[in-house]
């Protein structure tokens, strides 16, 4: 029995029974980690009655556990259904990490999905782009402008335009020009057209239609068949709501209208680093009530659209080592990818690398730029210690998020790391030698066949003998006409 375990726990296990044909066998056993960051799991076989060499029946290994889900970030002004269902949709998926901020309250928000280092959220919407930079994607709901400050309603723009994240406005009493995002850094990134003096929302039902570039376009290609994608648009069912705009901006794509009057359902368009998305509708929730349990395409429809949102989205820094374990005394390459404001390599950043070895003690070393690539920095070091190690990098002339990651340093044991058998090669140096090959259990032979021919190499008799070329004739005349030939050959030739 194979266990795989940390801190003594049996996290998973498997029954491994030994190949009839080799003494090498990988196993593949699904576990799920307990914790984010960096652990020690043990690989572990017990010990056998009888069994001679046990150390080696333990193996200890290192984890870094990262989180790697789409992070969205959802702002709602009150609990509609559209809040309800739209996270859902994109909840139920393992690809994305939703976290919502829903507003019961003036000064109260209630905060869901989020993790510890997210606490900042319970005092509302991210001051920093720090912690606003965080996530790929963007959405507001039914909230007006004045909820931001003219500080965060600069880094949404930003966000999109520098960061590269994705924009997601969606239709309510309090979005588009009637939230008053008029005249606002927001309304610079959006694809519509918008004014304080715009209708109301109206709680009108219609069927949206594909405009003329919607059945083509990626966010709309929910079945790769291009006749059941258009049928599938062509069946849908109605919305309830929208909010009237002026129209769609230059540059913009629009996606979906209203056949009624024509007015924007769905508009998108790219800007900056990023890409922005306005659903002037707040009644998405009614396709989904509307269609059988096993239908998805709700949930298809807003995954899809978020993710071509984030196609863009790019991490300012991003921190690796060129491997994931060490041995002592062997070099281990830190190497960062610096992106500056207009996410272009940055080569003049001033990149830190802080290695915390396993006792606590840490090194500041520098990080040189590499000619050869763009925005890309490497450092050596060298660990005396065996253990776990943390690196921090730090660019120092951008405000960007410090970025950590781990190594392992550990004794190497080569029977680990290759530990079959060559039979080939073995075989092959029997033959060359003049030796046999064993193996188990034929092992039990091998007394028997040694003596037998330990006995047969005492009656075979080695004789050397000397003899003179001058003493064998015809030997002796074939040396004198090669050397003769020679001769003429050279003579002919004019050499000495």
């Amino acid at each position: 029995e194979l266990r795989i375990m940390r801190e003594g726990s049996v996290l998973a296990s498997e029954m491994v029974e030994p190949s009839e044909d080799s003494d090498l066998k990988r196993v593949r056993i699904p576990f799920t980690p307990d914790h984010n960051g960096t652990a020690i799991y043990t690989a572990e076989i017990p010990v056998i009655e009888g069994e001679t060499v046990a150390e080696n029946n333990v193996k200890e290994f290192s984890i870094h556990i990262s989180d790697d889900r789409l992070p969205v970030l959802y702002i709602e002004g009150s609990p509609r259904m559209e809040y309800r269902f739209l996270r859902r949709a994109m909840f139920r998926d393992p690809n994305f990490r939703v976290v919502g901020m829903l507003r019961l309250a003036a000064d109260r928000v209630y905060v869901q999905g989020a993790n510890p280092e997210e606490s900042y959220l319970a005092q509302g919407f991210p001051k920093t782009k720090e912690q606003l930079f965080k996530y790929q994607a963007i959405i507001l709901g039914d909230i007006e402008a004045s909820y931001f400050s003219k500080d965060q309603l600069q880094m949404l723009e930003e966000f999109v335009k520098e960061r590269g994240g994705g924009l997601l406005m969606l239709g309510g009493v309090n979005s588009f020009g009637q939230g008053g995002y008029d005249r606002t850094p927001v309304e610079k990134a959006l694809p519509l057209n918008i004014s304080s003096m715009d209708p109301p929302y109206s709680d009108s039902t219609y069927v949206p239609v594909l405009a003329e570039q919607g059945l083509n376009h990626p966010v709309m290609r929910l079945v790769p068949d291009e006749r059941q994608n258009r049928l599938l648009w062509e069946t849908i069912p109605p919305l309830i709501g929208i909010t009237p705009v002026r129209g769609v901006k230059s540059g913009a794509t629009l996606l979906l209208k209203n056949p009624k009057d024509g007015l924007p359902v769905l508009a998108v368009q790219n800007y900056g680093a990023g890409r922005v998305a306005a659903f002037t509708s707040g009644g998405s929730w009614y396709w989904q009530v509307s269609m059988p349990a096993s239908n998805e395409f709700h949930e298809r429809f807003w995954k899809q659209l978020i993710r071509w949102l984030v196609i863009g989205a790019k991490d300012h820094l991003v921190a690796s080592t060129d491997a994931d374990s060490y041995a002592r005394q062997g070099p281990v390459i830190v190497q960062a990818e610096v992106l500056g404001k207009d996410l272009r390599p940055n080569n003049e950043a001033t990149v830190i690398a802080t290695i915390t070895d396993p006792i606590g003690n840490s090194e500041d070393i520098p990080m040189d730029w590499i000619l050869s690539q763009e925005g890309v920095y490497q450092a050596r070091y060298v660990p005396d210690l065996e253990g776990n190690y943390s690196v921090k990098v730090h660019v120092a002339d951008m405000e960007v998020a410090d970025v950590v990651t781990s190594f392992r340093v550990a004794e190497p044991l080569v029977e680990f790391s290759d530990a079959g058998l060559k039979r080939e090669l073995l075989k092959n140096m029997t033959e060359i030698s003049g030796g046999k090959y064993f193996e188990y259990p034929d092992t039990k032979d091998l007394v028997v066949t040694a003596k037998d021919d330990a006995r047969r190499l005492q009656r075979t008799a080695a004789v050397s003998r000397r003899d003179l070329v001058w003493d064998m004739p015809l030997i002796f005349l074939m040396l004198l006409g090669v050397f003769a030939v020679e001769w003429i050959v050279r003579r002919r030739s004019g050499l000495a």
